[in-house]
């Protein structure tokens, strides 16, 4: 069983650091050898997660890996939420990813911050 290999680890502290994390999803795609459809929508649930994370909480990271042949992202967040409603936008959030990726799990009880897993 070969051990999960990190590719990269993008911090999460800005608007601009958002776009970086979606960039460095589809660029890490492509070199994966994966379709031009599956570039964007692995870019897309990216995205959308690291926007969410960075609108709702501070200390956000993606962290991007290869496990068996399929790419594992992981974007975490361990700082204190900023706003009430988080939760329930990560709830909708996920739930796009879910469509987009073969697998999504979301961790956000974990006091403080959150943490979302994303295969493809």
């Amino acid at each position: 069983m070969m051990a999960s290999a990190r590719i990269l680890q993008v911090g999460i502290a800005s608007e601009p650091d958002v776009v970086t994390v979606r960039q460095r999803a589809r660029q890490i795609a492509g070199l994966l050898g994966y379709g031009v459809q599956d570039q964007v929508r692995i870019a897309t649930a990216v995205s959308e997660v690291a926007r969410c994370a960075y609108a709702h909480q501070s200390g956000g990271r993606a962290a991007f890996a290869v496990d068996q042949d399929q790419l594992r992202v992981t974007i975490s967040a361990d700082g204190a939420s900023r706003q009430p409603q988080a939760a329930a936008e990560l709830k909708s959030v996920s739930i796009t990813a879910r469509r987009l990726m073969d697998d999504c799990s979301v961790a956000a009880d974990a006091a403080p911050g959150l943490r979302v897993e994303l295969g493809k």
